[in-house]
């Protein structure tokens, strides 16, 4: 074989080949939306993510929670336990991972390179045929892989907002954790004050003794004083359970108690509830999440319609031969070549027909799938809606009414008291009454909270959770 024959060979046939492997490549998702959303859940980038989980595990070893928590705002913890919480993490990653597919199933089949060596040439009137060489490639049906990639990528964005609910419900948690914690710190505050106010009444009573009185009221007094101790000594009990909720929620490793937050007063302004439904119906993370599940589907069943079609192997093919018996003979040494097309022939008809009635069930599953979260979610609205109502209107009926009529009742029970004309039974029962109307204000002032960050979960949080898809 000539320089020259062979020259004429290489130059279509790696042409050829180039041009398929140029077709082969995929533009897969855009890295821009990667990046964009990396930076909105974590406020990094993705590269950037791992350079800084060493600093982080650095300063949670050398940190002490009272150093690193005490006078910290509640917003704080929010992005501290967002930054180290590790189910979102695993679902970031797992949102990643969905990512990546879509590049592999829009590529075509990698090439196929052939060679064929004779045993003993084959005599043909131009010469011996003695190597053959091919390269082909498989082309799936027009539409085939662009399905695929929107299959692959609404898949993706299942798995994304499967990252948003998650972390609404990260952050819930914190919240809900850091309310019920902030609420235990006041409990234990009105308690003990309370129980300071009895046992500053003790030598008041002994002195009623020693001046002719009865002993009962000392005896009352002990036992109310001794159910105090009680209540906050199991309060204070309470305060490791607590913490280690707390610590959970913001994923803090270590057995010191965290520092305790203040609760402080919501505020009484009462919700706007209209179009609080069509919130949820936009930007709920389950339900976004199911409608890129009923999209998935779909484009799941439209290339269900299409396994019927047939695939195409396109190759070019370049033989080998030497020179003929007879120099003279026209066309000796010269090597053949040439191109060739095959398809497979889709014959198995009911496979392809129960692969289309399987995508179309999966697709109404989702849609009915999607009708009745959209019921349950609007149950769910109404219930909290309601359960935020009733604490906001407790906290204010305490604030307002309750609270002050209570120390106005215990101030005037005082008085009495002391000029003789209340029993020390009457004091304690106004003493009993102000402490059960403070705990049950902090209460109120924790469910309205707690109810609010409940809330933020069904109306897809307090920001606009949606970053464009590209």
């Amino acid at each position: 074989m000539s320089k020259h024959r062979l020259s004429l060979w290489v130059v279509p046939a790696w042409s050829g080949a180039a041009l398929l492997l140029a077709t082969a490549c995929s533009t897969g998702i855009d890295p821009d939306l990667v990046v964009e959303r990396s930076r909105f859940l974590y406020g990094k980038d993705d590269v950037a993510l791992a350079s800084t989980v060493q600093e982080r595990t650095t300063d949670r070893k050398v940190s002490r929670p009272k150093e690193l928590f005490e006078d910290m705002e509640l917003e704080s913890w929010v992005q501290y336990g967002l930054a180290h919480n590790t189910s979102l993490k695993a679902d970031f990653d797992r949102w990643r991972s969905a990512t990546e597919r879509v590049a592999q199933v829009e590529a075509l089949p990698d090439p196929i390179f052939t060679f064929f060596q004779f045993v003993e040439d084959l005599q043909t009137r131009t010469g011996p045929q003695r190597r053959r060489y091919g390269i082909s490639q498989a082309l799936p049906w027009f539409g085939k892989l662009d399905l695929r990639g929107e299959v692959a990528f609404q898949d993706s964005e299942v798995r994304w907002q499967a990252v948003m609910q998650r972390r609404l419900q990260v952050e819930a948690e914190i919240r809900i954790a850091y309310y019920e914690y902030g609420y235990l710190g006041e409990a234990i505050r009105i308690t003990n004050e309370n129980l300071q106010l009895l046992q500053q009444l003790e030598p008041v009573v002994q002195r009623g003794i020693q001046a002719g009185r009865g002993q009962e009221d000392l005896l009352r007094l002990q036992v109310e004083i001794g159910k105090l101790e009680n209540d906050l000594l199991s309060l204070k009990r309470l305060k490791p359970t607590i913490s280690a909720r707390l610590a959970l929620a913001v994923h803090w490793v270590g057995e010191e108690l965290l520092p305790m937050p203040r609760l402080t007063e919501p505020d009484l302004v009462a919700l706007e509830s209209e179009g609080f439904m069509g919130q949820v119906e936009q930007r709920n993370p389950r339900l976004r999440a199911l409608r890129e599940s009923v999209l998935r589907e779909r484009k799941r069943s439209d290339l269900a319609g299409l396994a019927g079609a047939p695939d195409f192997v396109v190759g070019f093919e370049y033989m080998e031969t030497g020179s003929a018996l007879n120099p003279t003979t026209p066309g000796s040494g010269d090597d053949p070549y040439g191109f060739r097309v095959s398809l497979n022939l889709p014959i198995q008809r009911n496979k392809y027909s129960a692969a289309e009635r399987e995508a179309n069930l999966a697709l109404s599953a989702s849609r009915s799938s999607l009708r009745e979260l959209s019921l349950r979610l609007q149950s769910d609205l109404a219930n909290e809606l309601y359960r935020v109502d009733d604490a906001t209107r407790q906290v204010r009926l305490h604030k307002e009414t309750l609270l002050p009529r209570s120390r106005e009742s215990l101030n005037v029970t005082r008085v009495s008291y002391s000029a003789g004309r209340a029993s020390l039974l009457d004091l304690i029962d106004s003493e009993r009454a102000l402490l059960a109307f403070e705990t049950s204000y902090w209460r109120a002032c924790r469910d309205a909270w707690q109810g609010r960050a409940r809330l933020d979960v069904l109306l897809g949080g307090k920001e606009n959770l949606d970053i464009e898809k590209k």
